[in-house]
């Protein structure tokens, strides 16, 4: 369902010791979006087309860059001992792709743990965000925008549904669980959200052209270098 929303903002989580910094990406993450009279956008979750189709997560210089080679599973190196042996005792960092033996961290772990697991480098996490902007006034349920409340925080995004931009767990979770939030737009308006909110657009039922601007972002906390 999809319902007018206009409520106050929840208060944010206090900010960590060193603050944050913001990364704003450049022109290739960034366009301008032209829906035609009776067009409209499916449900779907920016941070698998990012993940899987462009250089943002990999370490490439580009996004037409081919990802970094990582060496074979058995062959990678423990990071913290240095030693290649014992492959069914590694773990890799879903993050990095480096190896790490169970027994070598700190504290060390019995057993591959469940879902994605991030090396001590990669463990405070970035957010990944989607900033759309109307170029035009933009009525309620006429073209505009409309996010999946909580879908980043509730939905399990570790397994993506073949032949779509969205997680198994949307099609069995959702049902009554969540909905749909949107409102009329302004022209200049910004939108901030996740890369793993749910979203869409409603069809354009205006005769002309719906124009917005989507851009991306990083935001993650600023951590101390290692003495």
């Amino acid at each position: 369902r999809t319902t007018t929303w206009n409520a106050r903002p929840r208060r944010p989580p206090p900010p960590p010791p060193l603050g944050y910094r913001c990364v704003f990406f450049d022109s290739k993450f960034t366009w301008v979006r032209l829906k035609a009279p009776n067009e409209l956008t499916v449900e779907h979750a920016d941070r698998y087309h990012f993940e899987n189709e462009t250089g943002l997560f990999t370490g490439a210089a580009d996004d037409d860059q081919a990802p970094p080679d990582l060496p074979d599973d058995d062959d990678a190196p423990c990071v913290i001992c240095g030693k290649n042996d014992r492959p069914e005792s590694c773990i890799l960092c879903d993050e990095s792709g480096e190896a790490y033996h169970l027994d070598c961290l700190d504290p060390p772990l019995t057993k591959v743990p469940d879902g994605e697991w991030y090396s001590p480098a990669c463990r405070i996490r970035p957010h990944l965000g989607t900033a759309w902007i109307p170029l035009q006034d933009v009525a309620a349920g006429d073209g505009g925008l409309a996010v999946l409340r909580g879908s980043h925080a509730s939905l399990d995004f570790s397994e993506q549904q073949r032949g779509t931009p969205l997680p198994k767990s949307f099609f069995s979770r959702t049902k009554g669980a969540l909905d749909w939030r949107t409102t009329s737009f302004g022209k200049g308006d910004v939108v901030v959200f996740h890369s793993s909110a749910i979203h869409a657009t409603s069809k354009n039922k205006t005769p002309g052209f719906r124009v917005s601007v989507d851009t991306r972002f990083l935001v993650e906390p600023v951590v101390a270098d290692a003495e």
